[in-house]
């Protein structure tokens, strides 16, 4: 797995989307999202996947939710009303990292927004609900106009523009604000005035007049008329010359008939007279008349006329009248003639017979049979009983219609009169308005004195506002019965959207939106937001009476009834979690709480041989600080501290000195060299002394030359390897290569080791050394470790110093002499002086020598190394000291394994030399030998067959320094071993030989080349390598 793997993401930061994270419409809900940003990993992998969970799901790693190369992602299409939980993977190629910290966010439903409806009644009405109206978008708000008594709607203005005389209006599906005024004005009624032939009325025609007002009428007949009847709203109310509405409530009318003056004439007796003619004729003849007691009046004649005979009229009965007549011709007129009396009696009266007829449920007066006189008017009257009326008037079996009266002028002939009566009947006329019903609606006819009921229902949703009779408002009635009806009625229901309302209030330190009483649609839904003060967070949430927890929004959903919402803060106290990594402490440690606003100060401390890396604050860095304060603290935080070692500087090992004759080619091998901690990056071989040859891989773990023609002296040729870590740390070490002839090198004898006090004088002895042909010619003593010292006699066989002051853990000084023979050939050797106080030195253990073949894998066993006083033996280091060069697979191994190499004929002694150091930092050296036989020809000589199977490609990259890798092999004989190698450093044994595998392989920083070498039984090897490249560096414990 790749080294930026073991780097998860360290902070995830989710934040919404302002109202943004939520938009809504009437018409089209937005899916919420959420935007999620973390730190960056480096370097950078190719990208980052989100995935999502909610409530008790797991993560699907197969679908993540998002994926990118940016350190933000927003993830859309959330659900309202849910909890989303989210982490982020870094990932290259196909592997991925482990999950960053999970963070959680809670998409909240809708907020509806709300729109206001202002409403407005002018006087002599009201309109409800009354002034401002808050309305959720898309919701329906019904508005009930209401005139007072004897007053009408007289318009209804939407928004500035008229909707008519409405008693209701409904804003449907609300999505901006409105305005709503109603005007009122006084009810007007028409009073119809008309009059009949031969009079009139006055005022005549149609007048207004308001609620309540009274008008007056007069009616006039024309010379020799009469008013006959006058009828008011139809019903007769005899023959009146004035009347006067008052109090007027409703449409009225009155009409006026008039008919022609009659007169009675008496009847009286007439009296025929005859008399003799004159001869000669006369031009006529007069008839005077008088009564008893009387005298003739001679200017007035009764009669004239040329005749004999002659008729008086008008003569009263019982009365005796006396008659004369006289002869006139000329201006002359005769005497008297003789006087006749006449007297006639009175005749019986004529008279005629009216039969009335009432039908039931009413009277007619007078009533039954009447006589009438010849000539005489007879009026009747029709009364109905209480409740009724009349139905019709029939006049010698002809209709007159429904008359309260009926005159018969003039009588001359018998009549009938029969009047039908027939109850009273009123008018209910019932009307619903919009989202509900009346039952029975429309007009219904209501017998005078009965009742009706009406039943009034909502639709679902919906309630009665207001049930009006005769435009009065009776309330949110579900039923209303008229009872013993008299007059024409009207009822109608209106009917509004159910509300319910919710009270919200919020406690100190914080608040809620919308405050105070909010009305809701019933199934309506409201969300509440609680906004806790700075410093503050929600205590509890609590919903009639019950607790609901503590979260930020609160959504009432399908409202049935009135709620109550009430939220408590409490301040705020925030969790500190300080923690640290390895090498190091933090104080105080673990997880302390603090009130919001205080301050908190942490110390930082690494443990010895560490530093401070850096200092971490919600994933932030603050640089490698040992001390932080948080002032004014407001969130929960996060402090790590991070520790590194302190880089170790690396080890150089040149390899062992070597002895080689002039013409061959030698192996300079840095392969031993070691680096505890970031690893070496940097090889560099170059000669510091001898005749100068021609290096082959210079900047390489091993370097290849050629050695020189040499004179019989032989010569000496120095190399110094140069080895640098990844932190630019370089260490030296040389090696000599004595090329001879003829001349054989020297052999250099520092000593044995010594344990010595402080304080005390130390002498170094090279006595032992030898050189087998032409001497010794010099010395040279070097302190290669330990606390400085002087050497006295450093150019000398004998050189000596005095011991250093020390602590109680002591110190280890070691000192490598170099001899060179009179030839100019060299030799190395070193000793180690202990200088103890407390602490006694360990007691180093090579292992027994021993005697190898070429090709043999060969285990150097250093432990049964000990320290006496218990310390802990801490550090191992082998190196090569003779013998051709070989790499150990760990330097620093307690049993590091080699390959022994192909000896000549005669064999190889090689020598490693062990050190030791306990936990006090003291030191011991021991060494063993390894006798490589000489090379056995072998028979087999197929090689067996090898191959890496993981990983795949010529080339690998990583991010981490170990790699395991596998494969197989095989051989006609059997494959003995699989081994691996990096020419960076380090070997091992694979597990396995037909399948093997070799597991944390050690990296370093760059390039690595791991070589897998597979061994028959015969020694026949076959290698395959692979190139592995480290990019990232990390700091690590090995």
């Amino acid at each position: 797995m790749s080294s930026w793997l073991y780097n998860p993401i360290r902070t995830l930061i989710v934040s919404a989307l302002a109202v943004s994270a939520l938009f809504l419409t009437p018409t089209l809900l937005i899916a919420a999202q959420a935007t999620l940003a973390w730190d960056p990993n480096d370097p950078a992998p190719e990208g980052y996947c989100i995935y999502q969970r909610t409530e008790g799901a797991a993560y699907d790693y197969s679908q993540p939710c998002w994926t990118g190369a940016d350190t933000t992602g927003t993830v859309h299409d959330l659900a309202d009303d849910t909890t989303y939980y989210f982490v982020v993977r870094a990932y290259a190629g196909a592997e991925e990292s482990a999950d960053s910290n999970e963070v959680s966010y809670y998409s909240p439903p809708p907020v509806m927004p709300t729109y206001i409806i202002s409403s407005t009644a002018g006087e002599n009405g009201r309109i409800s609900p009354e002034n401002t109206v808050a309305v959720e978008e898309g919701a329906d708000q019904t508005f009930l106009i209401y005139p007072d008594a004897g007053y009408h709607v007289a318009d209804v203005r939407v928004d500035g523009v008229s909707k008519g005389a409405l008693a209701s209006y409904t804003f449907d599906q609300v999505s901006a604000n409105h305005t709503i005024d109603a005007d009122f004005a006084i009810k007007t009624y028409t009073i119809s005035a008309s009059a009949g032939a031969n009079g009139s009325i006055s005022p005549e025609g149609n007048v207004s007049i308001d609620h309540g007002g009274s008008l007056s009428y007069s009616i006039t007949p024309d010379a020799g008329y009469h008013v006959a009847d006058v009828k008011v709203d139809g019903i007769s109310k005899g023959s009146l010359t004035a009347y006067t509405f008052s109090q007027v409530s409703a449409n009225r009318s009155i009409e006026a008939l008039f008919s022609k003056d009659t007169y009675t004439i008496p009847q009286t007796a007439e009296a025929t007279l005859a008399w003799d003619p004159n001869d000669p004729a006369p031009d006529g003849y007069r008839i005077y008349q008088r009564t008893d007691g009387q005298a003739y009046d001679y200017s007035q004649p009764v009669w004239t006329g040329a005749g004999t005979t002659g008729t008086v009229y008008n003569l009263d009965y019982d009365t005796t009248y006396y008659f004369v007549v006289r002869a006139f011709a000329s201006g002359e007129e005769s005497a008297d003639s003789n006087e006749v009396s006449f007297s006639a009696s009175s005749p019986p009266p004529a008279t005629h017979t009216i039969t009335v007829v009432a039908g039931s449920n009413g009277a007619v007066s007078p009533g039954s049979t009447v006589t009438v006189a010849s000539g005489a008017d007879q009026q009747f009257i029709m009364s109905p009983d209480a409740g009724y009326h009349v139905a019709d008037v029939q006049v010698d079996g002809v209709s007159q219609g429904a008359l309260s009266s009926y005159t018969f002028s003039q009588v001359s002939a018998d009549h009938t009169l029969s009047v039908a009566f027939a109850i009273d009947t009123h008018t209910i006329s019932a009307s619903a308005g919009a989202n509900g019903t009346i039952s029975p609606s429309g007009s219904a006819v209501v017998n005078h004195g009965a009742g009706q009921t009406y039943a009034i229902a909502a639709d679902a949703g919906y309630r009665v506002a207001d049930v009006r009779v005769d435009g009065v408002s009776k309330g949110a009635l579900k039923t209303y019965t008229f009872d013993n009806v008299v007059k024409d009625h009207t009822i109608s229901a209106v009917f509004a959207a159910k509300t319910h309302t919710i009270d919200a209030t919020a406690g100190a330190n914080g608040t809620i939106s919308p405050a105070g009483s909010t009305t809701v649609a019933d199934g309506g839904s409201q969300v509440y937001t609680m906004t806790p003060d700075a410093g503050y967070h929600i205590a509890r949430v609590t919903v009639d009476g019950e607790t609901v927890g503590t979260a930020a929004t609160y959504v009432f959903s399908d409202v049935t009834g009135d709620h109550e919402i009430v939220v408590n803060f409490e301040m705020d106290v925030f969790t500190l979690t300080a923690v640290a990594g390895e090498g190091g402490s933090i104080s105080p440690a673990g997880t302390i709480t603090v009130n919001s606003g205080a301050s908190q100060t942490y110390v930082l401390t690494p443990d010895e041989g560490c530093e401070i890396q850096d200092l971490l604050i919600d994933g932030q860095s603050q640089g490698a600080k040992d001390r932080y304060t948080l002032e004014n603290i407001c969130a929960d935080c996060t402090i790590e501290a991070r520790f590194s070692p302190v880089n170790q500087i690396p080890t150089a090992d040149a390899g062992p000195d070597q002895t080689v004759d002039e013409g061959l080619a030698v192996t300079l091998s840095g392969l031993n060299s070691i680096d505890l901690d970031d690893g070496i990056a940097a090889f560099r071989w170059r000669q510091v002394q001898g005749p100068e040859v021609q290096l082959n891989a210079a900047d390489q773990p091993e370097a290849t030359f050629t050695a020189p023609d040499v004179d019989a002296s032989g010569t000496a040729l120095v190399f110094e390897l140069s080895v640098t870590d990844y932190s630019d740390q370089t260490a030296l070490d040389t090696c000599i290569v004595n090329v001879t002839w003829v001349n054989l090198p020297p052999t250099a004898d520092a000593g044995e080791s010594q344990t010595v006090s402080e304080g005390t004088t130390v002498v170094l002895d090279a006595g032992n050394s030898i050189d087998p042909d032409d001497g010794i010619a010099g010395y040279h003593w070097q302190q290669m470790q330990g606390p400085a010292v002087a050497l006295i006699g450093d150019r000398s066989s004998v050189a000596s110093f005095n011991t250093p002051d020390i602590g109680p853990e002591g110190a280890s000084l070691i000192f490598q002499l170099t001899v060179t023979d009179a030839g100019g050939l060299q030799d190395t050797h070193t000793c180690l002086v202990t200088v103890a106080w407390v602490n006694t030195p360990p007691l180093a253990d090579a292992g027994p020598d021993l005697q190898v073949h070429a090709g043999d894998e060969v285990t150097l066993d250093g432990s049964l190394s000990t320290d006496s006083d218990g310390d802990t033996i801490v550090a191992y280091r082998w190196r090569q000291t003779d013998g051709t060069p070989v790499e150990l697979s760990d330097a620093t191994a307690r049993q590091p394994i080699f390959e022994a190499p192909v000896a000549g004929s005669e064999g190889e002694t090689l020598v490693f030399e062990l050190t030791v150091t306990d936990s006090g930092g003291m030191l011991d050296m021991d060494t063993c030998q390894v006798v490589v036989t000489g090379q056995v020809e072998a028979e087999d000589t197929t090689a067996p067959a090898l191959a890496i199977e993981d990983p795949m490609g010529e080339i690998v990259t990583l991010r981490t320094f170990r790699i395991n890798m596998s494969g197989s092999s095989w051989d006609d004989r059997g494959v003995e071993t699989v081994v691996w190698k990096n020419n960076r450093g380090g070997s091992g044994v694979a597990d396995g030989t037909t399948q093997w595998q070799a597991d944390n392989i050690r990296l370093s920083y760059g390039t690595n080349i791991i070589t897998i070498t597979a061994t028959d039984a015969a020694g026949n090897t076959t290698t395959v390598s692979k190139t592995v490249v480290v990019q990232f560096r990390w700091w690590s414990w090995w």
